[in-house]
């Protein structure tokens, strides 16, 4: 997609079908609710001296990387020779950190995250190496969707396929983890020492530690524990300070 001036690129993103969704600390996303797709802006095009240094090879290197859950730029959006932002295909869902974990089907989720450490393979056996992904993780009915992948990078230090999986698995890991526990279940996690481990160590699968936690809930409870909602009765008694947060969440 190719503009002419900054002011008709402007006059393009201000259209009635053009909708603001969020920022970032790399730019501001639209949504073209006639092409169904997103356009993300790169904070330098707001900037009064505007200056941009991207450039089209390196914003679409990861396209030809087919998976289902890394959602990579498609296409460059130009003013003249100048790259000011790229698009991407919408994608339905909320951001985890917008998701409320008490009502998350937990079998669902770890079906949900089989088929994302399944994608860790293939882009870590094509040499991409993740960063940044917790406040970049779209969940719903379709499952578990990665955006923002303008700081991931190809095997720049001759590492290991073993050792960028266990990078990439490590992100994932310790995302859900937290977003289920941290400032929740903490307490009752913290109560047995195999549990813990399994919390603590960024090398186990969340969807292990997601099964033990839901068998640990049901054996208290006498019941199977499928939402952390029938657990409420083993939530933090108190709320934890707000530096010990390791997942901050919005809410409503």
């Amino acid at each position: 997609m190719n503009f002419n001036s900054r002011i008709e690129a402007s006059r393009f993103l201000n259209k009635p079908h053009i909708k603001f969704l969020d920022s970032g600390s790399c730019g501001q996303c639209f949504y073209d609710m006639v092409s169904k797709k997103v356009y993300k802006i790169f904070n330098d095009f707001f900037d009064d001296e505007y200056y941009s240094d991207y450039n089209a090879e390196n914003i679409l290197k990861f396209s030809n990387v087919t998976n289902s859950t890394y959602i990579w730029p498609n296409e460059v959006i130009t003013v003249g020779d100048r790259v000011i932002g790229y698009i991407l295909p919408y994608i339905k869902g909320v951001d985890l950190c917008k998701v409320n974990p008490l009502s998350v089907n937990l079998s669902k989720l770890v079906d949900d995250l089989d088929k994302v450490y399944k994608d860790n393979i293939i882009i870590s056996q094509n040499g991409i190496i993740t960063y940044d992904v917790m406040y970049n993780i779209l969940y719903g009915r379709n499952g578990i969707n990665i955006i923002d992948s303008d700081e991931y990078n190809f095997n720049c230090f001759a590492r290991s396929y073993e050792e960028i999986l266990k990078n990439n698995n490590r992100n994932i890991n310790y995302a859900f983890k937290v977003f289920l526990v941290n400032n929740y279940f903490d307490d009752f996690v913290k109560q047995f020492s195999e549990l813990k481990e399994m919390y603590e160590d960024l090398d186990v699968e969340s969807t292990i530690f997601i099964l033990n936690l839901q068998k640990k809930l049901s054996e208290f409870l006498s019941f199977e524990v499928n939402f952390l909602n029938d657990a409420l009765k083993l939530k933090n008694k108190k709320r934890i300070k707000e530096k010990n947060i390791k997942f901050k969440r919005l809410l409503d």
